[in-house]
């Protein structure tokens, strides 16, 4: 059995279990018990699926009406140092940065879920009527003290990490060709949750990526999702803030054009 070498282990000299960064990515890592396999979940890069299809394989939930379970045990199969250690097999999903940062936009602030709250109050904008925020204005807002991991929806990837190299790395944007791969290395099948979490806009009509949608409110994104539409991720991205996610996730960026090698939005 090779070594497998951790990440952060060493960003601190202190004792490992005060050592945060590993800390948190060791958090992020769930066991797959019959193959002792380990997956490194990155919110927003099709973790919503897997983490459903670990529950059921590792027996604790049978179908789709004990998806909420999932909510109250997202550290339960977290693995010990050992468990890291000795990992027959481990993988991770990763994501082209621009897209997951419109993805999680689209997603979170846009049906103002928890995470819009949390970046309203991270950013002092708490009085401000959430309806008016624009993607320009959300971007410009991660340079500020605290906010860049403030959620882990948009927190860098790279943090997410508890190994230096996993045995694959797939891309999100190719995900149905990473399915039969992990099936047969992990050992479980691969559940589409999209339909049970409505996360997906497979069923909505995107519009052309040259329309510049960049200022466009939350309250106006929500108006086009309701009437069956939703913006290109592209057309979200003014130059500054493609600029801005370049310098913000410089350590992500490089990632995926090391592992993964497709094409990104900029």
């Amino acid at each position: 059995m090779s070594v497998r070498r951790f990440r952060y282990a060493t960003s601190s000299l202190g004792a490992l279990r005060g050592n945060t960064r590993h800390g948190f990515a060791a958090r992020f890592a769930w066991s797959v018990y019959a193959s002792d396999a380990i997956y490194s979940i990155i919110p927003k890069n099709a973790c919503s699926s897997l983490r459903y299809s670990i529950a059921i394989e590792n027996g604790c939930i049978r179908d789709s009406r004990d998806y909420l379970w999932l909510a109250a045990n997202f550290e339960t199969f977290t693995p010990s140092l050992r468990e890291l250690a000795r990992a027959a097999y481990s993988f991770v999903v990763l994501r082209d940065p621009f897209a997951r940062l419109a993805s999680c936009f689209l997603d979170k602030f846009v049906a103002k879920k928890p995470p819009l709250w949390e970046y309203l109050t991270l950013t002092g904008q708490l009085q401000k009527h959430a309806g008016t925020l624009c993607f320009r204005e959300f971007v410009a807002g991660l340079k500020e003290a605290g906010v860049l991991r403030g959620n882990i929806h948009w927190r860098p990837q790279a943090d997410f990490l508890v190994y230096e190299d996993y045995d694959d790395v797939f891309a999100d944007e190719r995900f149905a060709d990473a399915v039969p791969v992990i099936e047969r290395r992990a050992g479980f099948k691969v559940i589409d949750t999209r339909r049970i979490t409505d996360h997906g806009t497979d069923m909505l009509a995107v519009l052309p990526e040259d329309r510049d949608l960049s200022s466009c409110t939350i309250d106006r994104l929500a108006e086009l999702r309701r009437g069956g539409e939703v913006p290109h991720p592209r057309s979200l991205y003014a130059s500054e803030s493609v600029a801005l996610v370049r310098s913000l996730y410089t350590e992500d960026l490089q990632l995926y054009e090391k592992h993964v090698g497709l094409q990104m939005m900029f």
